[in-house]
């Protein structure tokens, strides 16, 4: 298993919220990097991928799938409609 793919597996594991949505999984990736995402800019963020200081969104998401297949366990609930969730999430931000 990738380091990437631990570090994903933790955070599904410590936070179920970053099953729900990648959104998520992206805060409380920044999270435990340090990072405050409420406070940081677009622009800082788009910054620190483009001189790869953090994972792209597209390497978490692939991190994230393949964590899931190995680890079902780990997925969202699927007994829950979409529209079900989304209400949901609010409430679910720190």
């Amino acid at each position: 298993m990738r380091k990437s793919d631990h570090l994903v597996k933790y955070l599904l594991m410590k936070h179920p919220a970053a099953r729900l949505h990648d959104a998520y999984l992206v805060y409380y990736y920044l999270r435990h990097l340090g990072h405050e995402p409420e406070r940081m800019s677009a622009a800082e963020l788009l910054s620190m991928w483009r001189h790869e200081e953090i994972l792209s969104l597209e390497t978490l998401v692939r991190c994230r799938r393949r964590v899931q297949a190995k680890h079902p366990e780990l997925r969202c609930s699927t007994t829950k409609s979409r529209s079900d969730t989304h209400h949901s999430e609010a409430t679910l931000w720190p």
